[in-house]
C-alpha cells in the first residue's frame, strides 16, 4: 500500500510511446505532483489509466500529447 500501483497495457503491447517506462508500465502521474498517496484507490488508478489510453490514441493520430506534460521523450518499452 505504500508504493504506487503500476498499470500496464498487455495486449497489444505498446512498441513506442511517450509517458511510458522501459518496463512497459504507464506514467500516470509525475512523481513530484504528489498525485499518488497511500489512500489512492483502484478506481483512481483505473480512471488515470483510461485518461492515459485516450491521450495515447490522440498522440497516435496527431503526434501531440493532449495534456500538459513535463517531457517529450519517446520510450520503446523492453517487455
Amino acid at each position: 500500500p505504500y508504493l504506487p500501483i503500476k498499470s500496464y497495457v498487455v495486449d497489444p503491447k505498446i512498441e513506442k510511446s511517450r509517458h511510458i517506462y522501459p518496463d512497459g508500465h504507464l506514467c500516470l502521474f509525475h512523481k513530484d505532483d504528489k498525485t499518488w498517496s497511500p489512500n489512492t484507490t483502484v478506481a483512481n488508478v483505473a480512471s488515470w489509466t483510461a485518461l492515459w489510453l485516450h491521450c495515447y490514441e490522440v498522440w497516435l493520430e496527431t503526434g501531440e500529447w493532449p495534456r500538459k506534460e513535463r517531457d517529450t521523450d519517446e520510450v520503446e518499452p523492453k517487455y
